[in-house]
């Protein structure tokens, strides 16, 4: 046999041997796809039970299959906390930051290192996660996209313009990165804010004020410094760096920041990116996407959701993809504004509005879908971003045959002399939501409406979507506007007999008194 053919038959027997390998790995990583799923809704079972011990031990099995399951961690730190193990709950959740990056388990993770009260009553501190990730992602093309800008001073090198929804100016100026960022008092359209200024700083910390170097200390901010006065400087600077920003704001010589502090936000990250190498002819990638599916009713993953991202334009479909067994999903998309079309047999298409921006490293966006409701009934479904942290649905009013309608968190199930008219079936207090209210007997005059359980003053600022669901109907969408900025709740929608009306202020109809959790 010659040389030639038995070098031949040499590659034919490793190409060979390489494709049953890879079938075996195919094989196991779909074996094990299905083991995980079963440990899951074994956790799961356990964990309803009250079985906290196996519930343990059937998530901790689920990580070791899947290191990037979030569902595994977030499920072993709910059956650590329900047996009082809070550290444990604490090491989980880290973990599952640390492997994942999930934006639900960091809000997991933040809610219970920042407990909204403590045992005293106190209120603690958390940071603003979403105004972080928008800061740290967005070129002047995209702030005028999102926001209404005002100009307010400018010079050939350095344009300082004003985002009223946001509360803040943002200072454009030339630099070693962005030498080019300001060209005869106008801004190029990817140059980065050299410095962001917010109005009030409360909005960073959650409305909570004043704030301590100390309560800083206990989110693990990355080189947080308290430093003594520069020259020509009355008062100490506490810094520290999070989510691609460096903050700097105003304190006194303990590190307490008042309400109305100096402030400076630097999107570092944001900066390094635009300074890059314009000249590269390598093709942009997209930017990572991923994010969980879960059901409006019971906040439970929901698996099979097909997610089209459509240009906002409505022009061709950019990407299709569909949520894994475990609801999570992965897409790549480039900057810009997308509609988000949620579709699975059992529910009710959704549609949503996505914004990435330019300088996005990577995005973490969840999505709530709500099943098909039957024929009488209504749902009202609330969420919202990072902060304020808890908003609180209320639905009150009358029904035709004389029963008082009224459900919130201190209500959570109302019925009348027919029987049931609503409950609160999810009532979310760490952010984001959803919050879902279902209304049985529609057949009466029912008012809704949104409360800041903190009292912040941010509710204008919090991104919050109410979305309205009756049968056979488009879903009904209400987005709460800057208007209220200043305000601690907002006055949705009546709904008259299965109507719906918009409502900016009910005050003249009724005097809610709102009672404590």
């Amino acid at each position: 046999m010659s040389n030639g053919r038995k070098v031949i038959i040499a590659i034919a027997c490793v190409a060979a041997l390489c494709l049953v390998g890879l079938g075996a790995f195919l094989g196991i990583r779909s074996y094990n796809s299905k083991v995980y799923a079963e440990k899951i809704n074994s956790g799961n079972r356990y964990y309803n039970a009250g079985d906290y011990a196996n519930a343990v031990l059937a998530y901790q099995n689920a990580i070791k299959l899947n290191a990037n399951g979030t569902e595994a961690y977030a499920g072993l730190a709910r059956s650590y906390s329900a047996q009082g193990f809070d550290l444990l709950a604490l090491e989980a959740l880290q973990n599952g930051v640390s492997e994942t990056g999930n934006i639900q388990l960091r809000v997991m993770l933040t809610g219970m290192e920042n407990q909204d009260t403590d045992k005293a009553g106190t209120v603690r501190t958390n940071l603003n996660i979403s105004l972080m990730q928008r800061i740290a992602s967005m070129s002047y093309r995209d702030y005028a996209q999102v926001y209404a800008i005002e100009t307010v001073s400018g010079t050939n090198n350095s344009v300082t313009v004003h985002v009223p929804e946001m509360g803040a100016d943002l200072v454009f100026r030339n630099s070693a990165l962005q030498p080019t960022a300001v060209r005869n008092g106008t801004v190029s359209p990817d140059a980065v804010p050299e410095e962001i200024h917010l109005d009030d700083i409360s909005l960073l910390f959650g409305g909570q004020m004043p704030v301590s170097y100390d309560d800083l200390m206990q989110l693990n901010l990355e080189e947080l410094l308290l430093m003594p006065p520069s020259a020509g400087q009355g008062y100490y600077v506490v810094s520290f760096i999070d989510e691609g920003c460096e903050v700097r704001v105003a304190s006194d010589e303990s590190g307490e920041i008042a309400a109305g502090a100096w402030n400076s936000i630097v999107p570092v990250n944001a900066i390094e990116s635009a300074g890059g190498d314009d000249e590269s002819d390598e093709e942009v990638e997209g930017i990572p996407c991923t994010g969980r599916i879960v059901s409006a009713v019971d906040g439970k993953a929901v698996d099979n959701v097909r997610i089209q991202f459509f240009p906002s334009d409505g022009s061709e479909l950019v990407c299709d993809t569909v949520t894994d067994a475990i609801g999570n999903y992965t897409a790549s998309l480039p900057a810009g504004q997308y509609k988000v079309i949620l579709s699975r047999d059992g529910y009710i298409e959704e549609e949503q509005d996505l914004y990435i921006g330019a300088y996005s490293e990577q995005v973490f966006q969840d999505y709530t879908i709500s099943p098909e409701i039957a024929m009488g009934e209504v749902r009202i479904v609330l969420s919202w971003g990072s902060t304020p942290r808890d908003l609180d649905s209320y639905l009150y009013g009358t029904a035709d045959n004389g029963s008082d309608m009224y459900v919130s968190f201190t209500n959570k199930n109302c019925s009348g002399s027919d029987g049931p008219m609503a409950s609160l079936d999810i009532d979310q207090t760490n952010g984001y939501g959803p919050e879902t209210t279902t209304v049985y007997n529609p057949n009466g005059v029912y008012y809704f409406r949104v409360v800041d359980f903190n009292q912040t003053g941010f509710i204008g600022q919090s991104g919050a979507t109410v979305t309205v669901y009756l049968p056979g109907q488009t879903p009904r969408v209400f987005q709460v506007s800057d208007g209220i900025m200043h305000e601690n709740a907002w006055d949705v929608f009546v709904l008259d007999h299965g109507e719906i009306k918009p409502a900016e202020d009910l005050s003249d109809y009724v005097n809610m008194i709102y009672s404590n959790k």
